[in-house]
């Protein structure tokens, strides 16, 4: 039980490291946008909605409580039912922690330039009127800015 313990609390740090690591909201440039085209344009923000992403946490959840019947057979039926629930909760909850939040945002833009535009965001970037800067490389950014930059 003790190294059970163990495990988990290493678990849950070596997450929450990786998250510190890798959380820099205030960098201009993703390492994933090197080597890639990269537009800007400023659009009004015409409507936001919230969204559901898909998420993964079912189908998880069911191949680790699988691999843990199938792992506790091996015993007896009893280790086979404890092998499935203990999987099963294992595999769903390490993939809501690496997934995160599945809440989204999607946004109706009108460009400038008289283009209209749907941008999909895990973040609640902007408001209904505002002005952005879209920035589009590998992955899309939304950015609120003065009135004054999306006037004609």
């Amino acid at each position: 039980m003790k190294v059970l313990k163990v495990s988990i609390t290493l678990l849950m740090a070596a997450f929450w490291f990786t998250g510190c690591a890798s959380n820099d909201s205030y960098s201009k440039y993703e390492k994933y946008d090197s080597d890639s085209f990269v537009t800007e344009f400023y659009a009004w923000v015409d409507n936001v909605e919230t969204v559901r992403f898909d998420s993964d946490v079912g189908e998880n959840v069911l191949i680790g409580a699988t691999h843990g019947a199938i792992s506790g057979v091996h015993f007896d039926r009893h280790h086979a039912l404890r092998g499935a629930i203990i999987g099963g909760f294992l595999a769903g909850l390490v993939t809501a922690i690496v997934e995160g939040t599945n809440k989204g945002y999607e946004y109706e833009l009108s460009a400038i330039d008289g283009d209209s535009v749907i941008v999909l965001s895990e973040r609640h970037s902007a408001e209904l009127g505002d002005c952005v800067v879209v920035r589009v490389a590998n992955s899309v950014r939304i950015r609120p800015v003065r009135a004054e930059r999306c006037a004609l």
